[in-house]
């Protein structure tokens, strides 16, 4: 009699053999929801105040992890490819923002880095 929650040896090949075929189907449908994100920002007429750069950034440092870790530490081709892909996707992303608001429509990279607003300082005549 087989013991709840084992499985034999076929059932194993065949879900391996399943999640084999689904992960790589699943990185090209996922590599298609940053396309309408790509696009809004290459096409924009005005800097794009609704897509929150932090996130993307965040997104970004998140697959620079998972892609060292699947080159460096697993040496999984298919995973390597996977977060590689995001990676690009993320990066060209941030890149864009980036670009849009800083250089494109906006006062270029000083603002961008220093968050500099210019202030007049007026001295008072009777200080030194």
């Amino acid at each position: 009699m087989k013991k709840p929650g084992l499985t034999d040896r076929g059932e194993q090949t065949m879900m391996a053999s399943l999640f084999a075929f689904l992960y790589p189907m699943m990185t090209f449908i996922s590599l298609s929801g940053y396309g309408p994100q790509i696009k809004l920002l290459v096409k924009a007429s005005r800097p794009v105040e609704d897509i929150c750069l932090k996130t993307w950034a965040i997104w970004t440092f998140s697959n620079i992890v998972t892609f060292g870790y699947a080159t460096c530490c697993l040496h999984d081709t298919m995973f390597s490819v996977s977060a590689g892909l995001a990676l690009v996707c993320t990066t060209t992303i941030c890149c864009l923002i980036v670009h849009n608001r800083y250089i494109r429509f906006g006062n270029g990279v000083r603002s961008a880095v220093f968050g500099l607003v210019p202030v007049r300082v007026q001295r008072h005549p009777h200080s030194r």
